[in-house]
């Protein structure tokens, strides 16, 4: 057993970043170690008031246990409604282009071998009233620790996320506002395996009212398997996430905070020696 890693935050001079901690695993057996690779896709199709699903998929051999999306010009009028595990070896996207200019969408997977009982879990759907914030949670079965998740949302441009995350060592969570008239049933998906080792790197972003901007960290040792975020101190009933995909070696969050409230966005990596 070896102690746990130190934390490494990257700040850009572009953005205010805080340090908010992280949530260490300490149990780090020796095994064979991930290897994974990224899978980009550049949607460039999404044309105005149009709205449209695309996925990226993985070699044979791979599994796919992470990804998500970017919005190019940080539009919050881009709204994604599902970022999450379709097949053992796709990531799927869904995104609503409420603008009337064409919109670039980029989707990014991670792709990986060596994921010993590797697994998909998908969380009941949640029930979420109209004007209302509700969560839904995947969890790993008994046994097995999450890599990575996402959500699944009707296609719906008054749905907005405001989580994505590793909330618990085999949890994923994802939540939702619901602004449209009826009521919402979200789902949350999580990757699972049967290694050990997870640990998580929290970072908090400071998104004050009409400021955009990128975040990006890495995991301090190991690899990246996994990124997410979530609202610290208040939910948002409009998009400011505009980005939350994964890079190499690290992850990259986008924000544009076109609200009247300041935000503090907490971006989570899952990290795996």
């Amino acid at each position: 057993m070896r102690s746990s890693p130190r934390l490494w935050i990257a700040r850009l001079a572009a953005m205010t970043a805080v340090a908010l901690g992280a949530s260490l695993a300490v149990a780090l057996p020796a095994h064979a170690a991930i290897g994974t690779r990224p899978v980009e896709f550049v949607w460039t199709t999404l044309g105005p008031f149009q709205e449209g699903s695309a996925t990226v998929g993985c070699n044979a051999g791979e599994k796919v246990i992470s990804g998500g999306y970017l919005s190019q010009n940080l539009s919050p009028q881009v709204k994604f409604t599902a970022s999450y595990p379709s097949s053992d070896t796709q990531w799927l996207v869904t995104a609503v282009n409420r603008s009337n200019i064409t919109q670039e969408v980029h989707i990014r997977a991670i792709c990986a071998t060596g994921v010993t009982g590797y697994a998909r879990a998908f969380s009941p759907f949640g029930t979420v009233g109209s004007g209302s914030f509700g969560d839904a949670t995947a969890q790993c079965a008994s046994g097995k620790i999450a890599l990575g998740g996402g959500f699944i949302f009707a296609r719906d441009e008054r749905l907005v996320v405001n989580a994505s995350r590793l909330s618990a060592t085999n949890t994923w969570q994802t939540r939702v506002y619901n602004g449209a008239t009826a009521t919402a049933n979200p789902q949350a998906a999580v990757t699972c395996t049967s290694l050990t080792g997870q640990f998580t790197l929290l970072s908090g972003v400071q998104a004050n009212t009409g400021q955009s901007g990128f975040f990006f960290s890495k995991c301090a040792t190991g690899i990246t398997t996994g990124g997410g975020f979530r609202f610290i101190g208040g939910d948002s009933s409009s998009t400011v996430v505009t980005a939350t995909i994964p890079t190499s070696p690290g992850w990259k969050l986008n924000f544009n905070n076109q609200t009247g409230t300041n935000r503090v966005i907490e971006q989570s990596l899952v990290c795996f020696p």
